[in-house]
């Protein structure tokens, strides 16, 4: 099962909607657009597309598509995962991607908070 780990704040605006993007570094390409894949705290997202890209052209709306304000935050948040990268040999690709829709916990979700609704609105609460 492929997976893609993130640290909790990150998990917490792919939830939100806020991070629609990741930067990882790689020897190769690991996944490809299309791919089915599990984060966990998160659940099931798919890949729009993986494609190596050059740090140089980071623009500050890939920043933004990241969950960042800025590519000067985007580029300290990235230093402290990847301290190293400079001799590290590896590239950099940029995940695009987006929560599944059909992700069954997800599904699951939105279900008991529908019924729950419901019963507020029948309880008068």
């Amino acid at each position: 099962m492929p997976l893609l780990l993130f640290k909790k704040p990150f998990r917490v605006a792919i939830l939100a909607g806020r991070k629609t993007t990741t930067l990882r570094r790689w020897h190769k390409r690991r996944m490809k657009g299309g791919d089915r894949v599990r984060v966990m705290g998160v659940g099931w997202i798919l890949l729009d597309s993986v494609e190596p890209v050059s740090w140089e052209s980071l623009t500050s709306a890939d920043a933004k598509a990241d969950g960042f304000d800025s590519l000067d935050e985007l580029s300290r948040a990235v230093r402290k995962i990847y301290p190293r990268m400079e001799e590290d040999g590896k590239s950099w690709f940029r995940i695009r991607f987006m929560l599944d829709p059909n992700d069954p916990m997800r599904l699951l979700a939105a279900g008991v908070r529908r019924e729950l609704d419901k019963a507020v609105r029948n309880n008068g609460s």
